[in-house]
């Protein structure tokens, strides 16, 4: 049984070239520890590249790197600073955040009005 300490030590070799260990997740239903790798250039805070380390052995069955797959693959690690709101900081996230608001409301008030005047008249 490998313990939560060691898969440091089993990362390592994956950890050359400016590559960090950003973060161990505990996987018991499935027999893994998931450590989140970073490259020196990756956008994501949580890291992009995902180690699967089976609990029983300690071999690592499995690395995903969504910038090294293939379309299907990189195609929404691309999407993910779009989603997460990462290009522009705090005052984009705030920006889109009222944008939502006021398109809320907008978008509430005018559908209580047809509702309430019985549609809209052509």
């Amino acid at each position: 049984m490998v313990l939560i300490e060691e898969v440091r030590t089993i990362a390592a070799p994956y950890m050359a070239n400016g590559v960090e260990l950003v973060a161990i997740a505990r996987q018991p239903e499935r027999g893994l520890y998931q450590a989140g790798l970073r490259h020196a250039d990756a956008w994501q805070r949580t890291g992009n590249c995902r180690l699967f380390i089976d609990m029983r052995n300690g071999k690592a069955p499995r690395i995903f790197n969504p910038r090294a797959g293939e379309y299907v693959d990189r195609f929404p690690a691309t999407l993910f600073p779009l989603h997460s709101g990462q290009p522009g900081g705090p005052a984009v996230k705030w920006l889109i955040a009222s944008g939502a608001v006021h398109f809320y409301r907008y978008y509430y008030l005018v559908t209580a009005q047809e509702k309430t005047s019985g549609g809209v008249s052509a």
